[in-house]
């Protein structure tokens, strides 16, 4: 028996995008493995697709952290989009508690 192990990886640059924890109840951790440096955004949105929060970070190559507050939000489902210069590389959802 051979168990593969795959590493998601998205954006056709090799970028790796890990986001803790979900469900989310005060800070979102959003851990950015990136090939080189670049401008990262990350837009969180309701439900109805209304952007409630924004991050800007320069991101240096390899292992970037970043943290989101979403104590003030409201519970519910969340969509996090990630984008590197301009080009979205993730997107997923989380629940807020």
């Amino acid at each position: 028996m051979h168990h593969k192990v795959v590493d998601i990886i998205w954006g056709q640059h090799g970028d790796v995008v890990t986001i803790y924890p979900n469900p989310v109840q005060h800070v979102l951790n959003i851990d950015l493995f990136a090939v080189k440096a670049q401008y990262t955004l990350v837009k969180i949105l309701d439900m109805s697709g209304r952007l409630v929060k924004q991050i800007q970070v320069q991101s240096e190559a390899g292992m970037n952290k970043m943290q989101v507050e979403l104590a003030e939000l409201a519970e519910g489902i969340y969509a996090v989009q990630v984008y590197a210069n301009d080009e979205l590389i993730s997107v997923s959802k989380v629940r807020k508690n």
